[in-house]
Parts: C-alpha cells; sequence; structure tokens
C-alpha cells in the first residue's frame, strides 16, 4: 500500500516483529484510508521519514471481532478507531492458504483496494472464511512496514 508519511513522534518508540525492530507513532494519508499507527522505517530512525511517500505492508498485533459479511450488504471499507493504531476493516478474502502447521491451519489475505491485511487462524477465532468472500475485523496496533526493509 502507498502512504505518505505526515508525521513521526519519536517519542512513541515500540520494538516490532521477530527481529524487534524499532518503529515509532506516525500519522500517515493513504487512498484506501488514513490515521495512525507504528511504522518501522527501513533506517531503522523516525528522522527523514516526514513528508516522504513509500510502499508498505501493513501487520497488527492483534484481531478481535471477526466476522463473516452477507454480499448483499457489504461495503469494502477500513473505519478509524476511538484506540489508536486501531481499525474496523471490512474487506475481499483474496486467498486462503492451507498450511500443514496444526495450530496455525492457514493463512487468509483480504484486501481494501491495495490495502492488504494478513490473518492466520488464531486471529480468526474459529470463522472460516472462503477465497472470494467477505470478512470484517477489527485490527489493533496496525503496523507499516516500509518495504524498503
Amino acid at each position: 500500500m502507498q502512504i505518505l508519511v505526515t508525521a513521526i513522534d519519536p517519542t512513541q518508540q515500540t520494538r516490532l516483529g521477530y527481529t524487534q525492530l524499532p518503529s515509532f507513532m506516525a500519522k500517515f494519508e493513504g487512498a484506501e484510508f488514513s490515521g495512525s499507527a507504528w511504522f518501522v522505517p527501513a533506517s531503522g530512525k523516525a528522522d527523514g521519514n516526514a513528508g516522504q511517500t513509500l510502499e508498505v505492508e501493513l501487520s497488527q498485533e492483534r484481531v478481535t471481532q471477526v466476522t463473516l459479511e452477507d454480499a448483499k450488504d457489504f461495503e469494502p471499507r477500513v473505519q478509524n478507531l476511538s484506540e489508536p493504531a486501531s481499525y474496523r476493516v471490512t474487506g475481499f478474502v483474496d486467498f486462503v492458504t492451507q498450511l500443514k502447521d496444526p495450530i496455525e491451519a492457514c493463512i487468509v489475505y483480504i484486501s481494501v483496494g491495495n490495502a492488504n491485511f494478513t490473518l492466520t487462524t488464531s486471529e480468526l477465532g474459529g470463522i472460516k472464511p472462503v477465497q472470494g468472500g467477505h470478512l470484517s475485523f477489527t485490527v489493533h496496533g496496525l503496523s507499516l512496514w516500509d518495504e524498503a526493509i
């Protein structure tokens, strides 16, 4: 997804991912949605990213309230929630990839325009989406990973 980083708060920092890369709370604008998220810059530094247009991949700390959507009431969207870096997402199920892992039996890829979200079995809470279906869920702790990493 392409975003414009509009502001970064270097005082709000955490480490994300298996390699514990530094991330900073940022404001961004995108064609699909805008708001706040944890931004993981390729440089590892907050400086020099505000005002930049970047390609990012989306991830999240956790997912709640997963539901299947009826096709007749379906409207793809991402809505800001009051909790920072949290959104209600309604999107298309693009792919369901089956895995051999007994705990994480599948990965589901959901899109809203060019915004692509990935959910695992444990995040789905027993819901079994199918390719071509529609899914809603709440993302908490959205992170934007600079694709230059």
